[in-house]
């Protein structure tokens, strides 16, 4: 099983082959190398799970207390500075006023 497992590697990633090697030979077995990652793997789902709860605890930005969010207020009547637009629309020159071709 294990010259298998270390021939299929092999034929993917000879380092990676050699790292196998190197760690059975240290007396570590693939299983416990797989148990190992499980473990691992386990141990980064609960942090990374706990982090993000505290992360909204501590950085989310609710306002009001139902709950739900509103949609902002209305602008003040003088908003803009309460100018009427320019005559002639609400253009003001640029690309595409004017006639094309005209050459001014």
């Amino acid at each position: 099983m294990m010259s298998f497992a270390t021939d299929f590697i092999a034929r993917n990633d000879p380092a990676q082959a050699e790292a196998l090697r190197q760690q059975m030979e240290a007396g570590q077995s693939l299983g416990s190398t797989i148990l190992q990652g499980l473990f691992a793997a386990v141990l980064l789902f609960i942090f990374s799970t706990l982090g993000g709860l505290l992360g909204v605890q501590l950085f989310e930005k609710r306002k009001g207390g139902n709950g739900m969010s509103s949609a902002p207020p209305p602008p003040q009547a003088n908003y803009g500075g309460g100018m009427p637009p320019p005559a002639g629309g609400a253009g003001g020159g640029g690309y595409g006023s004017g006639s094309f071709g005209s050459g001014s």
